[in-house]
């Protein structure tokens, strides 16, 4: 076979410049939409310690640890800081505003302050400092019963500066990502992100993984793109290609097949005339390049093949230079389970049967690049162009915890726009 295709020989057309973006699971997308609604109170700084004791006492399984549970009201969304100072209480806890009288403000004084602090707060008559509590989800308490109970409770009292309960909306599941915590930090309660997530693969796998790919997504990209492009040409396929890519290679990421979209091949009635060869989907045809060329490396099955030959519907035969120049290299080690730890790039989102033959080959990592909200299985992130209710799939195959295999996955935003049917299976 000839020396493999690197990274380094090929190369990419200008226009495929651009940007990888990490698919999001669909428990991700499921999490970022649930919220509930929560108690906040306004408390004492000094009797943030006492609130959290007596809280803990009435509110058991307290679920909103990734969410700050005193904040300085400074620190509160802008949107919340005219709503908590105008606000009323949710229940019946009328509390009568009292000015302080001098004696009042000396004992509401925090005595960790130093004596000149102390001595500059009474002069001035400046209010206490005070914090916001997050009691507990509107679940955990019920009017008339342990709402009153923590409100009555001696320690958490002090008419000059306790104010109700009020209502608030958070979101009910942690954050995925530090981007995540950031915007709900600004848009409902400040938001905690603990380097995890629970719903996706783990923050520092995606990372590694995207500094690996840079660099050389676009290649491999651009390749897809190229052969998509002479299977059009040569009107034996739709526009849509495919590469895959071998990264632990000896030689360096090096392609391992490169197949283009042939569902016309042999077909009477071809462009838009019924779905074509199904079999002949790029991504099908990619995995099939790869299994020929593992048979080629057990010498033992050559020798007692009858050369029967491949049946034609599977299109696992090179059809274009490109195919045909990938094809015959020598990029592909010996002893592995079919795509096991390889890279796949498309230049469309795979339709359901593909992402499923992606997922049973076993693919590390897949790129594409035109989203297929209305054919595609592999993302879930809703676009612009669909809806939940116009037939949307959402499935979001790359990663599902009911499945036995995951892999991670990037859509490739590319600088150029793309024109090609929403409705497409590739």
């Amino acid at each position: 076979m000839r020396p493999s295709l690197t990274a380094s020989n090929v190369g990419v057309p200008p226009s495929n410049k651009g940007q990888l973006l990490a698919l999001r699971t669909k428990a991700e997308l499921h999490a970022s939409f649930k919220s509930t609604k929560a108690y906040v109170i306004e408390i004492p700084t000094k009797s943030a310690k006492k609130t959290l004791e007596v809280a803990n006492e009435v509110v058991r399984n307290y679920d909103l640890h990734h969410l700050r549970r005193f904040v300085k009201p400074e620190n509160l969304p802008s949107y919340l800081k005219d709503i908590l100072s105008t606000s009323t209480t949710s229940f019946n806890t009328t509390q009568k505003e009292e000015i302080a009288t001098p004696k009042e403000q000396f004992e509401n004084i925090d005595r960790n302050l130093t004596e000149k602090d102390q001595q500059e707060a009474l002069s001035t008559g400046t209010r206490q400092a005070t914090l916001y509590f997050l009691v507990c989800t509107e679940s955990h308490l019920t009017p008339g019963c342990a709402l009153e109970s923590l409100l009555a409770q001696d320690q958490l009292r002090n008419r000059s500066s306790i104010s109700g309960f009020r209502t608030i909306v958070v979101p009910i599941l942690p954050p995925s990502s530090a981007d995540q915590a950031r915007r709900w930090s600004e848009d409902y309660w400040p938001t905690v992100y603990k380097k995890s997530n629970p719903f996706g693969p783990h923050p520092s796998l995606v990372y590694h993984a995207e500094s690996e790919l840079h660099g050389s997504a676009e290649r491999w990209m651009g390749l897809a793109e190229r052969a998509g492009m002479e299977v059009s040409v040569a009107a034996i396929g739709e526009p849509i290609g495919a590469v895959i890519v071998d990264r632990t290679h000896e030689q360096g990421s090096s392609v391992v097949v490169v197949a283009g979209d042939a569902r016309w091949q042999g077909v009477e009635e071809q462009s838009g005339n019924g779905p074509g060869n199904i079999l002949g989907h790029a991504v099908m045809r990619a995995i099939g390049m790869v299994a020929n060329k593992r048979r080629m490396l057990l010498e033992d099955v050559l020798e007692a093949d009858t050369g029967s030959g491949t049946p034609k519907f599977l299109a696992n035969e090179p059809l274009t230079p490109t195919e045909a120049d990938a094809y015959s290299r020598d990029t592909l080690t010996a002893g592995g389970y079919l795509c096991f730890g390889l890279e796949i790039y498309v230049t469309h989102e795979p339709c359901a049967m593909c992402s499923m033959a992606i997922l049973h080959s076993r693919f590390a990592r897949i790129v594409f690049g035109e989203r297929l909200p209305l054919t595609g299985g592999i993302a879930v992130d809703p676009t612009k162009t669909a809806t939940h209710n116009s037939g949307v799939l959402n499935y979001g195959l790359f990663w599902r915890p009911e499945l036995n295999w995951k892999l991670l996955g990037w859509q490739w935003q590319s600088s150029q726009t793309q024109l090609s049917s929403s409705n497409v299976h590739a």
